[in-house]
């Protein structure tokens, strides 16, 4: 199920009959980035909706870093304590991190890089990476060196290319080791079908979300995200995955009205622009789950009532 249509495919609250505020709220999980739980909050505000987040330590990007954070919700557990500065060094993280999550009605997943970068197995985040060793990666010739070294996943080529240097040098035991232990590898079609069927045969009820097609100022596409971007339509198609595509939206604003940076990183969604998202992920998506829900609900209540009035 994907959403390849215009904004005014989208349906509307009023279709969907008995949907209140006053009623159970389904209870919703989102994990990946801004781009999502932006939306998410909206419509906690405006239907029967209650945003989750409870273990979750920081945004995901990548299949595999989905996949981990589900695992480590679900199974209660963390990712070691010495990686956290470059999975989510953001305040109180490793709080939640150790938070018992609670299991949701719904989760919505974000696919947004095709970047699988790890450390000890473990995925660990590129933006997060970069802060924690600003002062190693202000170099560029040093960067290039180093990725082309963790690309060729090899620990020995990258100690060797390492240990002299005083940037690196001056870091602690820790955080020498996870430099010296980073790798690099690019999503390939079949891993982010098994990503996507794993993740999608934990949580039955979900809604992934893609990232959208951007240009330049100069009106140049974004060629790496477009690439990954048709690469996740195919493989949330096959997979038979409930899945958005934000891209249709966006043309049909205007980057200049749907992105809040539509001259920087083109990254993140405007007010009004998340406002239309979780309209439509409600109406298509949640609310039909909600709805079946409450059924579900309604029908064990007359068992019970039918169940105690023979009973008596």
């Amino acid at each position: 199920m994907s959403d390849l249509g215009l904004l005014s495919n989208a349906h509307t609250t009023a279709d969907l009959p008995h949907v209140a505020r006053d009623q159970d709220p389904i209870s919703v999980t989102a994990i990946g980035s801004c781009r999502i739980v932006g939306p998410m909050r909206l419509m906690q505000n405006t239907q029967p909706v209650i945003l989750n987040q409870s273990g979750v330590y920081g945004y995901s990007h990548s299949s595999t870093e989905l996949r981990q954070h589900l695992t480590h919700l679900l199974n209660g557990t963390r990712p070691p304590a010495h990686l956290m500065p470059v999975i989510s060094p953001v305040t109180g993280s490793e709080a939640k991190a150790g938070t018992l999550h609670s299991r949701s009605d719904y989760y919505v997943f974000e696919l947004s890089s095709a970047k699988r970068i790890s450390v000890e197995g473990h995925p660990v985040q590129l933006n997060y990476l970069n802060r924690h060793f600003r002062d190693f990666f202000s170099d560029t010739a040093r960067t290039r060196a180093f990725w082309a070294c963790a690309k060729d996943k090899n620990t020995r080529k990258m100690t060797a290319f390492l240990k002299d240097l005083p940037e690196y040098r001056s870091r602690t035991s820790s955080d020498q080791d996870i430099l010296r232990k980073v790798v690099i590898d690019t999503t390939t079609p079949d891993q982010l079908r098994l990503d996507i069927d794993a993740i999608k045969s934990t949580v039955p009820e979900h809604l992934f979300v893609t990232h959208f097609d951007a240009v330049t100022k100069d009106g140049t596409p974004l060629k790496a995200r477009a690439d990954y971007l048709a690469m996740a339509r195919e493989a949330l198609n096959e997979c038979g995955a409930n899945w958005f595509d934000p891209s249709p939206g966006v043309a049909a604003f205007g980057q200049g009205l749907a992105l809040e940076d539509d001259l920087g990183s083109l990254s993140h969604f405007s007010h009004s622009f998340e406002q239309y998202l979780s309209a439509n992920w409600w109406d298509r998506f949640i609310a039909p789950v909600y709805q079946e829900q409450r059924l579900d609900a309604d029908l064990r209540t007359r068992i019970r009532n039918t169940a105690r009035c023979v009973r008596a």
